[in-house]
């Protein structure tokens, strides 16, 4: 479960909250500055509040002395590799606060490095960075296409404008009554062949998604559509 939660708490992506068996994984991404003390808090706070986790949560017992609290390097650093360096996932900033996770890059990355380094091995490379550059290729080509639709979300839905408890409503609408709209997300997230992504159903998604505004908000938020479209 992914949950919008409110802005004075964090308005740099959602509170996520993971069930399997016998586990729980959650958290939030914080303000930035903000202190591991403040954090924990807010976490707190949240699982002891969110009405929607609570028959989740209801007697379980938990030490938030445990709670992990780290920096994200969130968006794509500028170069993946250099002499004799590679960068991979996380580590190289290909996350979004929308799908909040690396996981997926992070695997993603390992294929295009392997695939990279063995032909530079068989050749007795100095894994210099002419050589290394085909990874950056690879990694934009495949990776950065897929994140688009997610950079797209994330921008119109976690900001402090006054339109996001509107448009993050509508978005929820839009999927509970289209089912083009569940099917094409769907598809995107369970599509093994990242660099294949079929970036004209996020378009369908987003364009229908515009269609619920009003037509006083079609007005003021059209040039935030574009631009997130553009990203």
């Amino acid at each position: 479960y992914v949950f919008h939660i409110n802005p004075k708490i964090s308005i740099n992506g959602p509170f996520y909250f993971n069930k399997g068996k016998e586990r729980i994984a959650t958290g939030f991404l914080g303000r930035k500055n903000e202190s591991k003390e403040a954090i924990v808090n807010k976490l707190d706070r949240i699982l002891k509040n969110y009405k929607p986790i609570q028959p989740f949560v209801d007697g379980l017992k938990y030490d938030l002395s445990t709670t992990v609290v780290g920096d994200i390097s969130k968006h794509p650093i500028k170069k993946f590799s250099q002499d004799r360096v590679l960068v991979l996932g996380e580590a190289a900033g290909l996350v979004t606060s929308f799908f909040y996770e690396g996981l997926l890059s992070g695997v993603v990355c390992a294929d295009v490095a392997t695939n990279t380094i063995k032909p530079l091995l068989e050749n007795n490379s100095s894994f210099n960075h002419y050589d290394l550059q085909k990874y950056d290729q690879e990694v934009k080509r495949i990776l950065l296409t897929y994140f688009k639709n997610g950079n797209a979300l994330e921008y119109l839905i976690y900001n402090d404008s006054s339109s996001v408890k509107s448009l993050w409503r509508l978005y929820t609408e839009l999927l509970n009554e289209n089912k083009l709209a569940r099917q094409y997300i769907y598809e995107a997230y369970i599509n093994h062949d990242l660099a294949k992504n079929k970036t004209k159903n996020d378009r369908y998604v987003g364009d229908k998604w515009f269609g619920k505004l009003p037509t006083l908000s079609k007005v003021t938020l059209s040039p935030k559509f574009f631009k997130a479209m553009l990203l």
